[in-house]
């Protein structure tokens, strides 16, 4: 717990190795998707001439991460063992869209 306290509150300085990170990305599934679907399909993004996820997702915190999973998660954190992750699902209060978290 210390070493997680000390990450969050600690200033980053160029002398220290980075810090692991303590946020995830959230991806907005493809219409239609369900809620408690393993697989979701995200919009295909060209950056540099390559498909990539992280121009489709956006970055949120741990503390955002936890919330989601106490009370609005579809799909409980599961554990992808082909990508080595665990992701979960989440459907977006506002929009009514199934989100997925990594």
């Amino acid at each position: 717990m210390w070493g997680l306290r000390h990450a969050v509150t600690s200033p980053s300085s160029p002398s220290l190795p980075p810090r692991p990170s303590l946020g995830s990305y959230f991806y907005k599934c493809i219409d239609d998707t369900a809620p408690d679907a393993a697989y979701c399909p995200i919009e295909r993004v060209t950056w540099r001439g390559v498909n990539c996820s992280d121009a489709v997702g956006s970055e949120h915190n741990y503390f955002e991460i936890m919330d989601l999973l106490r009370g609005n998660a579809s799909r409980p954190l599961e554990y992808n063992g082909s990508l080595a992750a665990p992701f979960f699902n989440f459907v977006d209060s506002a929009t009514g869209q199934t989100n997925q978290g990594e």
